[in-house]
């Protein structure tokens, strides 16, 4: 209670306190919460999912494919076939910026 009164917050908003992490790059991806991964990333479209699932570690492909469950990213990734590095990298710094926000 001195803590609220102190910095002029309640009690609840000590106790519920919800940590929000940043990330600076795709890979650090596996640092959020799955919620917050699916929920910045849900105005991607499938392209941009799959473009993006081109250029990352088995671990964030892992991840991506655990979030969005309806999504058969091989064959998305088969379907678009090659990909400017440049393109991908533009995906992935639009995904973090997303789901930072």
């Amino acid at each position: 209670l001195e803590l609220s009164g102190l910095y002029g917050i309640s009690i609840n908003e000590i106790l519920e306190a919800k940590t929000t992490y940043t990330i600076k790059n795709i890979e650090e991806l596996p640092c959020l919460k799955p919620e917050q991964i699916r929920e910045g990333l849900k105005s991607f479209s499938l392209v941009e999912l799959a473009v993006a699932s081109k250029g990352v570690s088995p671990t964030v492909n892992a991840l991506l494919e655990a979030a969005f469950p309806e999504i058969d990213f091989k064959e998305a990734r088969d379907t678009i076939g090659r990909v400017a590095i440049a393109e991908i990298e533009a995906v992935h710094a639009r995904m973090v910026a997303a789901v930072n926000h």
